[in-house]
C-alpha cells in the first residue's frame, strides 16, 4: 500500500445510505446544535490507541446546520493518512466539536484550554476500503453532547440536571462497579477549596468519580476519588476532594449495573468555619474571604436559639476573621448560615 493516496473518509454524521444518523447536542443532551458558531473537526490515529494521541485532519472544521439540518455538520470528504510506520487496514477516528464563540475559538484545543464549550464523540474504528478512490463512511459513529461546565461557588448547593446523550469515550466500570452511559461534567472554581458533589435525587442508582485530565481520552485520566453508595441505605453517590483555583477537573456519573436515567447533581465549594480560643475569655472565628453569602451565628448550647453575630470581621490574607468575647464556663456553639449564591 506504500505510495498510494491516503484513504478518503466521509466526514458526516448523517449518511442514511450507510445507516448513519448521529445528531450532536447541547449540554442538555436533547437540544440539537444549530448554527455556524458550532464547529466539528475530525481526528485520526491507530486503532486501540488513546484518542489523546490522535492527530487532527488538515481539513477545515465544519459548521452545523439549522432547521432540519440542526445537529448535523456540513459533510465533506477528507483524506486521512494512515498512521504508523506500516499502513493498516483500519483507522481510529474521533469527532471533536466546540462553540467557536463567534469565531474567536479557532479549534478544539484552544476551546478546551480556554474553558470553552466542548464535546467529543466516542472513538470508532473503521475498516479501510483498499480501492484508492473509495469513500469510507464513519459507520459506528454515535451521537454526543457538549460537556456541561460547572463553576463551583460557596453557599447553598446548586443543582444541574443531565439526561439525553452524553459525550466522550465511555467508561464501563467506575469504583470497581459496572456502569451504564456516562454523564460527564467539567468542574472549575475561582478559588481553592474542597468540592462537594452529590447525586441525591437522581432517578437511578449512581456511581460517581472525579478525575484530572481531558475529556478527549478518559482512558488516560488521573483518578482523584470515587464513590458508589453514600452509605448502606443510600444509593446516591457523594464525593469531596480538594480543587485548585482556575483548574479544570472532570466528573463522571454512571448508572450502576448499566442503569440509565436522569442525573441530578448538586454541587458547592465547601465553606468551613474555623474556631480557635485565643485567650481565656476570647474566641476567634474565621472563614474564607470569598464566602460572601453567609452569616456567622451563635447559640447558648445545642438547644439554644440562634442569633446573628453583628460584629464586623476583618480580612486577614484570604480569610475573614472575627474576635469575640467568650465566657470561661458557658457553652456557646457557632455556625455559618448559608444563603443561595447571589
Amino acid at each position: 500500500m506504500r505510495g498510494q493516496l491516503a484513504p478518503i473518509v466521509s466526514f458526516s454524521n448523517n449518511d442514511l445510505f450507510y445507516g448513519i444518523n448521529a445528531p450532536f447536542y447541547e449540554e442538555d443532551g436533547t437540544t440539537r446544535l444549530a448554527g455556524t458558531n458550532y464547529r466539528a473537526a475530525l481526528y485520526y490515529g491507530l486503532p486501540g490507541s488513546p484518542p489523546a494521541s490522535f492527530q487532527r485532519s488538515t481539513a477545515d472544521s465544519q459548521p452545523f446546520g439549522t432547521g432540519a439540518g440542526a445537529g448535523y455538520w456540513r459533510s465533506s470528504q477528507i483524506r486521512v493518512p494512515v498512521p504508523g510506520p506500516v499502513p493498516s487496514s483500519q483507522i481510529g477516528l474521533q469527532v471533536r466539536f466546540w462553540d467557536s464563540e463567534n469565531g474567536t475559538l479557532l479549534d478544539y484545543g484552544q476551546a478546551e484550554r480556554d474553558g470553552g464549550r466542548v464535546g467529543v464523540s466516542a472513538p470508532i474504528v473503521i475498516t479501510i476500503d483498499p480501492t484508492p478512490s473509495a469513500v469510507n463512511p464513519m459507520i459506528g459513529l454515535q451521537s454526543a453532547s457538549l460537556v456541561p461546565t460547572i463553576t463551583l461557588t460557596r453557599g447553598v448547593p446548586n443543582l444541574i440536571t443531565k439526561s439525553g446523550f452524553s459525550s466522550g469515550a465511555q467508561l464501563t466500570t467506575l469504583c470497581g462497579v459496572s456502569i451504564g452511559p456516562n454523564r460527564w461534567f467539567r468542574l472549575t472554581s475561582p478559588y481553592a477549596g474542597d468540592a462537594l458533589l452529590t447525586t441525591a435525587g437522581s432517578e437511578m442508582d449512581t456511581v460517581m468519580g472525579a478525575f484530572g485530565g481531558s475529556i478527549v481520552s478518559p482512558s488516560t485520566l488521573v483518578p482523584i476519588t470515587c464513590n458508589d453508595d453514600f452509605n448502606a441505605s443510600v444509593t446516591s453517590s457523594h464525593v469531596r476532594f480538594p480543587v485548585e483555583a482556575n483548574t479544570l477537573y472532570l466528573l463522571c456519573v454512571g448508572g450502576k449495573n448499566g442503569a440509565t436515567n436522569t442525573v441530578r447533581l448538586s454541587h458547592t465549594l465547601a465553606t468551613e468555619l474555623q474556631i480557635r480560643r485565643r485567650e481565656l475569655n476570647r474566641i476567634e472565628l474565621s472563614w474564607p474571604v470569598d464566602a460572601t453569602n453567609c452569616m456567622p451565628e451563635a447559640a447558648a448550647g445545642l438547644q439554644g436559639i440562634w442569633r446573628t453575630i453583628t460584629n464586623a470581621p476583618v480580612t486577614v490574607t484570604n480569610r475573614k476573621v472575627l474576635n469575640l468575647e467568650s465566657g470561661t464556663s458557658d457553652e456557646t456553639v457557632y455556625r455559618l448560615r448559608l444563603s443561595p449564591t447571589p
